[in-house]
């Protein structure tokens, strides 16, 4: 669809996927919590608990740069304990 204008949400949803998809590396997904079954209206529960989260804090490589939000991998691993 190069050149062409997208009207449709539908449409431009669709080309941004694929543009997306094109761009961006699949990630290991295997240490994501699991999704439990739906309770009401469409919803998921995700378990997170602390013990998760600050496992991921204590696993992070402090080699890598700061993440979107400036925020090095250092210091969050540093204070890993209070995040979680």
């Amino acid at each position: 669809m190069a050149g062409e204008v997208i009207i449709g949400n539908k449409e431009l949803a669709d080309e941004l996927n694929s543009y997306f998809a094109s761009v961006f590396m699949v990630k290991d997904t295997s240490g994501m919590p699991e999704l439990q079954e739906n309770h009401g209206a469409g919803a998921s529960v995700v378990a997170i608990t602390k013990e998760k989260v600050l496992g991921k804090l204590k696993d992070l490589k402090v080699d890598k740069s700061p993440g979107p939000d400036g925020l090095h991998p250092r210091v969050r691993k540093e204070i890993a304990e209070e995040i979680a």
